[in-house]
């Protein structure tokens, strides 16, 4: 096999990305020499980001490519995108113009294969791809259809549920039956290939079909499923089954993709569903294309099933991490959904031995926190000093010690939180505050921040949505008469204006950083910028002008809302000891971040973690056993949340609970506090 680049090119690539720093390891180059279809298994912290974007820059170098084909990078959130835009700057323009594709499968699938197929054969063009809008139009057509339905033809949609489920008293709950057979019609997969309706992707017994017998459910499915297709709108899940009838009706495309692209990088595999990677593997041919997939199975906190969706093929390992050290290395190496005892962490990374703060008042659990971290040490400086050191130097200042939980919403039993509110009171699960387009919004409302923090994905969706509100504004409309979405508009202008595709990308990440910085309700100087990338390159390229009424309207500056914003106000979500931060969230929130420090607060999912896997707590490797359902899902999002820390990990579980676990073993891996 020719190796994937020289050693300059590696060193050229190291010395951008991690200037100043310790060349790659071992087994960091052989990633990045790989140049075949590989999977990359990659522990917590291992790098793994870094490799991905030195592949990408020693590519950036070479492009274009002689025989004219390019690089496809797929991930699963924007967020991913934004940090390849911020990493390579200028450089970002190669990545994200022709014929090169960087972002999410979801964008690639319905701009490739969804769309350009449903137009081919639906009599309206699409205008959306959204679950909520699809579900609404889906809700309204089953209570029209379902009421005309008579008694006989009832019959049939009944069989879907198990009507004694809905028995009060001997009297069935028909409301609830009805409510639960919409639900199964809206949720259904639809394969539109073999015209059949399956509650689920992956199931082999089809719930409606065209060949059956019985037509008047397929029917009734139909014309409820169809009505969203009618009206130009597709679910999510839609988008894939019309990719996957292109791919069968197409064979070929196979080819087609082998030429457009040399290599196909997908990150984050492990939290992509079955559907996608099924169709991931239909569309890219691993003989023809380097198709190298980056992930962590243990870590798959999104899917439900027992075992991850991805299973690695022959993978190459990224198994030393670079983030912790090795005392919290040994707690990875059990708490996790397989024997896990081939995980090392770095010699570099001192961490402390993780803590086990067991209580009786969960109120005295966050105060304990904070007084630790004054007490425990790296190399002799507190750990609350190594936090504010680096705060320091993050652009972002970000709080970098934190205090997580799985389960948010408050739920209240016998009197008793379960939640992270037992712990804190004023949790509050974040929530994007969406702006509504009316006639009073204006560019402002945009770009104003949450009191709750705002993360790079709300901003840039947000941004997004006022350059389609100026559309509007502006009465510039597609060819079909119907208004631009974000989706269209992005596009248009990636098929019309390829440079301001690429300039519109990099200007995102700089207006993003600048309002994460700040600290005003508006950054005026954000405000300015778009406004002006409004008023020249975006309206030349849309073919509008400024000086319309309502359009100058949505960019007239009002100063009185950029006002300086409390501290206090700024997130609702901090515990506060004097000059200490501690931010307090969800696991599912923090995935993929790094802190110098990280509590775990057990919570209530069926049953509280600690009975979920009391015993790999105690350094026992976890074996399945029939009828543990809830077990493995606890341990995945467990393994994320105690991954999170370089120095110190711990651990807040009820005094009740801790003493059913296994001590002496415990506290080889362990120190136990009591608290007061």
């Amino acid at each position: 096999m020719i190796p994937f680049a020289t050693n300059d090119e590696i060193r050229t690539a190291h010395d951008l990305l991690l200037p100043g720093r310790p060349f790659f390891e071992e087994d960091k180059i052989e990633v990045i020499q790989c140049n075949e279809s590989r999977d990359i298994k990659a522990c917590p912290g291992s790098g793994k980001t870094t490799v991905l974007l030195a592949k990408l820059l020693i590519l950036s170098n070479r492009m274009p490519f002689s025989d004219g084909s390019g690089v496809c990078v797929l991930t699963h959130t924007n967020v991913a995108i934004d940090e390849i835009k911020a990493r390579f700057g200028g450089k970002a323009d190669l990545l994200f113009s022709y014929p090169n594709f960087c972002g999410t499968i979801q964008s690639f699938v319905d701009r490739f294969l969804a769309i350009p197929f449903f137009n081919s054969f639906s009599g309206k063009p699409l205008v959306d791809i959204s679950d909520d809008r699809a579900d609404a139009i889906i809700k309204r057509e089953f209570a029209v259809r379902f009421s005309q339905l008579t008694c006989e033809k009832r019959k049939s949609l009944y069989k879907l549920v198990d009507i004694d489920q809905h028995k009060h008293g001997g009297v069935v709950n028909w409301h609830d039956v009805h409510a639960e057979i919409e639900k199964v019609v809206r949720e259904s997969y639809y394969d539109f290939y073999a015209k059949k309706y399956y509650r689920h992707y992956g199931n082999t017994k089809s719930i409606a079909a065209k060949s059956r017998h019985d037509s008047t459910r397929y029917l009734f499915f139909k014309d409820v499923r169809r009505a969203a297709q009618y009206e130009g709108v597709l679910k999510f899940e839609d988008a894939f089954s019309i990719a996957f009838a292109y791919s069968q009706m197409l064979p070929e495309i196979k080819d087609v993709f082998a030429t457009r692209f040399k290599y196909v990088f997908i990150d984050e595999v492990q939290d992509s569903s079955q559907l996608q990677l099924a169709l991931l593997e239909k569309v890219f041919d691993r003989q023809q294309i380097v198709v190298q997939r980056f992930g962590d199975p243990y870590q798959a906190i999104y899917n439900t099933e027992r075992d991850c969706v991805w299973a690695p093929i022959n993978p190459l390992p990224l198994n030393r991490s670079k983030r912790f050290g090795s005392a919290i290395a040994n707690v990875l190496r059990f708490v996790c959904v397989e024997d896990n005892r081939g995980l090392d962490g770095s010699n570099e990374v001192h961490s402390v031995k993780p803590v086990m703060l067991v209580y009786t008042d969960g109120k005295k659990v966050l105060p304990a926190f904070a007084k630790l971290l004054r007490e425990k040490t790296v190399n002799g400086v507190p750990i609350i000093d190594i936090a504010k050191n680096e705060q320091k130097k993050d652009s972002l200042h970000r709080i970098n010690i934190k205090a997580i939980g799985f389960v948010g919403k408050e739920k209240v039993v016998d009197g008793e939180s379960q939640t992270i509110h037992y712990y804190f009171p004023q949790f509050e699960n974040k929530t994007i505050a969406k702006r509504p387009f009316n006639e009073q919004t204006n560019l402002n409302t945009f770009l104003q921040k949450n009191a709750i923090e705002d993360t790079p994905q709300d901003y840039r969706s947000r941004i997004l949505d006022a350059l389609a509100a100026i559309l509007v504004r502006a009465n510039v409309k597609k060819d079909n008469g119907r208004s631009f979405s974000k989706k269209s508009m992005l596009e248009y202008l990636e098929s019309n204006a390829p440079d301001l595709f690429g300039k519109l990308n990099i200007k995102l990440s700089e207006w993003i950083l600048k309002l994460l910085r700040s600290d005003f309700s508006v950054d005026s100087d954000v405000f300015d910028d778009v406004k002006a990338f409004i008023s020249t390159d975006f309206a030349q390229a849309f073919g509008f002008m400024t000086e319309i009424g309502s359009v100058q309207q949505f960019l007239k500056k009002n100063d009185e809302e950029f006002y300086m914003i409390k501290n206090e106000e700024q997130s609702h979500n901090v515990y506060r000891d004097s000059e200490l931060e501690i931010e307090v969230a969800t696991v599912h929130s923090v995935k993929g971040e790094t802190h110098v420090a990280t509590l775990f607060l057990e919570t209530k999912n069926y049953k509280y973690e600690s009975e979920h896997f009391g015993a790999q707590l105690c350094g026992e490797p976890y074996v399945h056993r029939v009828g543990e359902k809830h077990v493995l899902p606890s341990l995945k999002v467990a393994y994320v949340a105690l991954s999170r820390p370089k120095y110190l990990l711990a651990y807040a579980i009820h005094k009740d609970r801790f003493d059913r676990l296994d001590r002496p073993k415990l506290e080889s891996i362990w120190e136990v506090k009591y608290l007061e």
